[in-house]
């Protein structure tokens, strides 16, 4: 199989007045906005087909589909960006999903979740992920933070199965960023860590200024507990906590180490498959999106 790679979605939202043609589960058919997106490639076949549908969080959490259903669906060309214009309820939690097809395939996937969507102008980065390869990610809600703010560092895990401890060091920028602790839990209050319940992780500051401090973390589920299976949607392991000390840019990434970092083992010590290709996708030189680096500034 041929692999394909979209770096980003720009997703720019705004109201174009009322529309009653369709009838939406939602209430809201007299309350329509029109969502424009944009896909720009960053290295694809004419066999891609893009799949680009909008759902909505229920009463219970759960992602469900308008009925009936708005989505679109397109080829891409080589270097080319396409728009597609959908038709949306006004209102909460609404989800842009993204799906590629290679050959009848699915091999990328992404979404976000739009805590509203109205009469107001906003846009989304959808990074697409490939389907079936396992991912460490991390992640931060903002690239801008003011000297002495907190900056907040999830680690993710996506598409893996029997994972039991995990191992991984992150380097950042001593100059700029100050390492507080390590917390096995998620910065969505409504999210809990899989390792919440089981041995801390371990945080080590190796290096002085102003060599790139280096931040190592170990978690580990203990005897008796389950290992943990996470599929296309990221689950969080834990959070990094930093504090930005001056203004400039600052960078914290995965520490690629074979064999050590980032290491993912099941309950007998053994690494998870494909580990290769996650490492692949922490820092890649091709232009795909890098899910092990973060780039901030402090202003």
């Amino acid at each position: 199989m041929k692999y394909l790679w979209i770096t980003s979605l720009f997703v720019i939202i705004f109201t174009i007045g009322c529309d009653t043609s369709r009838n939406f589960t939602m209430g809201e058919e007299d309350q329509l906005t029109s969502v424009t997106i944009a896909l720009a490639p960053s290295f694809q076949t004419p066999e891609l087909r893009v799949v680009v549908e909008l759902l909505y969080l229920d009463a219970k959490g759960r992602q469900v589909p308008f009925e009936p259903p708005i989505r679109d669906q397109f080829v891409l060309t080589p270097r080319a960006t396409e728009f597609s214009t959908l038709r949306v309820p006004i209102g909460e939690n609404r989800i842009i999903k993204v799906e590629g097809y290679e050959y009848g395939d699915l091999v990328l996937e992404g979404r976000q979740e739009l805590s509203y969507v109205g009469n107001q102008p906003i846009s989304a980065d959808i990074t697409l992920d490939p389907i079936g390869v396992p991912l460490l990610i991390i992640d931060t809600p903002k690239l801008v933070f003011s000297p002495g703010e907190e900056v907040p560092v999830e680690i993710k895990v996506k598409n893996v199965e029997n994972l039991f401890g995990v191992i991984v060091e992150l380097d950042y920028t001593r100059s700029r960023l100050f390492a507080l602790n390590v917390e096995a839990k998620a910065l969505n209050p409504n999210e809990d860590s899989p390792f919440s319940k089981s041995l801390m992780p371990i945080v080590h500051d190796l290096n002085s200024d102003p060599a790139p401090g280096r931040m190592a973390i170990g978690m580990t589920m203990t005897k008796g507990q389950d290992t943990v299976t996470v599929g296309s949607r990221s689950q969080t392991l834990a959070v990094a906590t930093f504090r930005a000390v001056k203004p400039g840019a600052a960078e914290i990434k995965v520490r690629l180490i074979r064999g050590a970092s980032p290491k993912l083992t099941d309950q007998n010590g053994q690494p998870l498959e494909n580990l290769d290709q996650t490492q692949k996708y922490l820092n890649p030189t091709d232009g795909r999106t890098p899910r092990g680096v973060i780039k901030i500034e402090i202003e």
